[in-house]
């Protein structure tokens, strides 16, 4: 449901003359306009009476548009209008986990702060252009990733590489745990031995 008080904030009383409240409204419309729709929306609570229609919020929109793999695109965009923080939009791609509705989201798409200043339009619009292609080519990356069969032992050197990665505090051990037991399939929906599905499962 649209949350109205989100879509009307007003700026804050002490922010500086050079600041441009970005309307949340505005922006949603805007990606509106390429086929999202806002599917949640969240106010953080403030204790403050003079910051309960300026602090930060968060709404997310998704698309009808599916994926191979049940992924869909989804924005989630952070703003304020207290003049502490900038804008800020992520795209991301999800899918489902289980039939509750729970999702995952991988980051493959960039992300962008915008300021609350002059230009803020362009700076958005921009990003909303470049969406599309940047877009397709994660899409072409994902199903070349569904297509590729991956061995066990090349499954196995992704494990340790993710150890690493995950582990990065010198102060674990990482002999402490059995790349194997990373690519332990919990999900029905995960089995399988695409590239796609043990990045998936790691």
């Amino acid at each position: 449901m649209r949350n109205t008080n989100i879509m009307t904030q007003t700026e804050g009383y002490n922010v500086s003359s050079r600041y441009q409240a970005i309307p949340t409204g505005d922006v949603v419309d805007m990606f509106s306009r390429y086929g999202f729709e806002l599917s949640s929306s969240h106010v953080s609570n403030t204790r403050n009476p003079a910051r309960a229609n300026t602090g930060k919020h968060m709404v997310r929109m998704t698309s009808d548009y599916s994926m191979a793999g049940g992924l869909k695109p989804e924005i989630v965009i952070v703003n304020s209008h207290d003049g502490k923080s900038a804008m800020s939009i992520r795209m991301a791609i999800y899918r489902m986990v289980c039939s509750n509705g729970l999702v995952s989201g991988h980051n493959l798409l960039p992300s962008l702060n915008v300021n609350h200043a002059a230009g803020w339009e362009e700076q958005v619009n921009g990003f909303i252009d470049s969406y599309e292609k940047k877009y397709n080519k994660q899409q072409e990356w994902i199903q070349e990733m569904q297509e590729r069969r991956m061995s066990l032992d090349e499954a196995y050197y992704m494990a340790e590489q993710a150890l690493g990665l995950r582990h990065l505090d010198k102060r674990i051990n990482n002999n402490a745990v059995d790349p194997l037991e990373l690519l332990l399939v919990k999900r029905a929906e995960d089995k399988g031995d695409s590239a796609w599905l043990r990045f998936n499962v790691l």
